[in-house]
């Protein structure tokens, strides 16, 4: 803890950021494939989440955190958050973060809530939907391109951050209305998550 508030005070100085940064950096990559030394590693990728876009220049070192050696879950956590906290500045890890994704074990199938519910819970899902969402507007074009991929999920995963994104997304809206047409998509989880984000963005442009 006071390490991180040091850090912070430091980054709040312009002539300091640097060579804070750079420290920190440092630090995190000896703890990294050290495991007794998680405790320091997830302090550090904390001080780069309260850090935000000013921690811009560590991009690096998170790409190093996510892998592609394996990593505690708590490492991998920490490190997805601190992506998200870049906002724009993070984009170039979206293709590192979409790594992580995985597909849900035996979900349930009766409704398109339930899974979704069982989608989130898998691997890190939740953890990187909510890390492209915090990245804000900057992240739709991103997020558009994996509705041109085969995949069901890929295309299920896009609709996610859409729906968490809230009113951020509405540049999406062309190309969700698109999937949420009869017949807009040939899966049904895909054409019926888009037509309930669609709806979620719909409202929230109203308020």
């Amino acid at each position: 803890a006071v390490m991180i508030q040091a850090g912070l005070a430091l980054m709040a100085q312009p002539d300091r950021q640097a060579p804070t940064l750079s420290k920190m950096q440092s630090e995190l990559f000896a703890a990294l494939p050290n495991p007794a030394k998680e405790s320091t590693a997830l302090a550090i990728l904390d001080f780069i989440a309260q850090a935000g876009p000013k921690a811009a220049p560590a991009i690096p070192t998170l790409r190093r955190a996510l892998g592609p050696e394996q990593r505690p879950a708590a490492i991998l956590k920490a490190s997805i958050k601190a992506c998200g906290s870049l906002g724009k500045e993070g984009i170039p890890l979206i293709p590192d973060l979409l790594n992580h994704v995985g597909e849900p074990v035996n979900p349930p199938t009766d409704t398109i809530e339930n899974f979704t519910e069982a989608f989130l819970k898998a691997r890190h899902n939740q953890a990187v939907v909510d890390a492209i969402a915090a990245m804000g507007p900057s992240a739709v074009p991103e997020m558009e391109k994996l509705f041109t991929r085969p995949q069901i999920g890929a295309r299920f995963f896009a609709l996610l951050v859409f729906e968490k994104m809230g009113g951020a997304a509405k540049d999406a809206m062309p190309t969700i209305s698109k999937l949420a047409a009869a017949n807009g998509d040939p899966s049904a989880l895909v054409n019926g998550t888009a037509v309930r984000v669609r709806t979620k963005l719909e409202s929230e442009s109203k308020k």
